[in-house]
């Protein structure tokens, strides 16, 4: 009886993890100033939106990853999260411009820094 208790068990892991890896997600796009001309290596941080909002009123978020555009301004990672629950912002290398991302799709997001 414990050696088919173990087998289910095991196959019950295949099962979980080959499900995991079919939702992932990856997320690509580029980094651009306001002319349109790519941001050479920009900082692109992924986060979780929060449900909860500061003080302020300003949303919360839960960073996730930290990548770095490549010269091309362009950026990719992957993800398990629901799109719907992500927010991406991106920083200039220089630290003094900004933009998000407000509406997440798989392929060809621009982020504009202002």
């Amino acid at each position: 009886m414990r050696p088919l208790i173990i087998l289910f068990a095991a196959g019950f892991f295949v099962s979980v993890t080959a499900t995991a890896r079919t939702s992932e997600t990856t997320i690509t796009g580029v980094v651009v100033d306001s002319h349109g001309r790519p941001v050479s290596q920009a900082l692109v941080s992924a986060g979780l939106r929060g449900r909860q909002f500061s003080v302020s009123g300003a949303e919360r978020i839960v960073i996730m990853t930290d990548i770095q555009a490549g010269r091309d301004g362009r950026f990719e990672f992957t993800t398990t999260e629901p799109i719907s629950n992500l927010m991406i912002t991106a920083t200039s290398s220089d630290l003094k411009r900004g933009g998000r991302l407000e509406h997440i799709s798989k392929k060809d997001n621009v982020i504009v820094l202002r």
